[in-house]
């Protein structure tokens, strides 16, 4: 999905308080930038929320060739991508993978379900709590946080 090669610009989305909280999804964020500019280094990473107009955000996600969305997050984020005639990457959505039934006749033809592992909230998926050895995950333990990260570079 990431070419290794070739100048680019990746739109991510944000919320525009993310730099406010230095939590677990800023981590996150800061390790998947990582990781894209590990593959390429000649690709510019512009969050959606940095132009402080919420409809360039929208419009930067309508109009983008490219676009790797872990969760819809929003129904502002769900029509921008909804609305994408460019190329629409995304995981496969909460509980369609557990129950086997995920059904992707139901997308658009320009999406493609990504097949890889996937870090789902703890609370929700036996393979996260495996990965991160604990029956039950508290955010306030940095513990729980620094093996949840672990997973998430790792994989399982």
């Amino acid at each position: 999905v990431i070419p290794s090669e070739g100048n680019f610009t990746v739109y991510t989305a944000e919320s525009p308080k993310l730099k406010e909280h230095k939590g677990l999804c800023t981590h996150l964020h800061e390790l998947r930038n990582e990781y894209i500019l590990s593959r390429n280094p000649n690709v510019k990473i512009v969050p959606t929320s940095s132009s402080n107009d919420q409809w360039i955000d929208f419009a930067r996600l309508v109009y983008a060739p490219n676009l790797l969305i872990p969760s819809a997050g929003s129904s502002w984020v769900l029509w921008s991508i909804i609305a994408n005639t460019g190329n629409v990457h995304t995981v496969p959505q909460l509980g369609g993978e557990f129950l086997g039934t995920m059904d992707t006749s139901i997308y658009p033809p320009n999406f493609s379900v990504v097949k890889s592992s996937v870090i789902y909230p703890p609370d929700v998926s036996n393979d996260t709590r495996t990965c991160l050895g604990v029956d039950h995950f508290d955010a306030s333990i940095l513990d729980h946080n620094v093996k949840l990260l672990e997973c998430f570079v790792f994989g399982f």
